[in-house]
């Protein structure tokens, strides 16, 4: 199917689901009307996404308590099973803006109970916030000079054992620069940060 097909099929959809029919009701149709099931799964992706795009607003406000979802859904402007789908995607999207700001406290050396008490538990919990703290701090361990030092004298080391190896005994063992080499990799490659701006 071609995208320009995809688009109007998506924008007809889009406003069909818009509280006048159900989403089973629509795949009927589009089949009756010939299309394959990838398309149909393409299209009604698409519709979604116009639907995102339009009523994020409103299911943002839903999400932050400022409005009630079932007056919303009472109100029959979306299809129940597309407003449920809405907020979910929004509420990922608020749990990354979460997860960026927690990074953001993490590089400014924010202390943990202080990044703690700023999440925004109705999107991601206290566990799910430790955790991203958790692996932040293990990567800005291992980012630090002192493990990167480590590994590359780590890394120069298995080197220099191999040719100690292979001066006294006559024989390489090849595998050993490599690991030396792989660890100095590591330890010169500095590791991005989750959700880092």
């Amino acid at each position: 199917m071609e995208y320009r097909t995809k688009l109007q099929y998506a924008e007809r959809v889009a406003e069909q689901l818009q509280g006048k029919k159900s989403t089973a009701e629509i795949e009927t149709e589009l089949k009756q009307e010939g299309l394959f099931e990838r398309d149909i799964i393409n299209v009604m992706t698409s519709a979604r996404n116009i639907l995102a795009d339009k009523y994020a607003p409103l299911v943002r406000e839903i999400l932050l308590g400022k409005r009630d979802a079932a007056e919303v859904q009472e109100s029959g402007v979306i299809d129940n099973e597309i407003l449920t789908t809405l907020i979910w995607q929004e509420s990922n999207k608020l749990a990354i803006a979460e997860k960026r700001a927690i990074t953001r406290m993490v590089k400014e050396n924010y202390p943990v109970s202080e990044i703690i008490k700023e999440v925004d538990t109705r999107f991601l919990t206290i566990p799910q916030a430790k955790q991203h703290i958790e692996k932040l701090q293990q990567t800005q361990q291992q980012n630090s000079g002192s493990n990167r030092i480590a590994g590359i004298m780590g890394g120069l080391g298995l080197i220099l054992l191999s040719v100690i190896v292979l001066v006294a005994t006559d024989r390489f063992f090849f595998f050993i620069p490599i690991i030396g080499i792989i660890m100095i990799g590591k330890a010169l490659a500095t590791e991005r940060m989750a959700y880092e701006d």
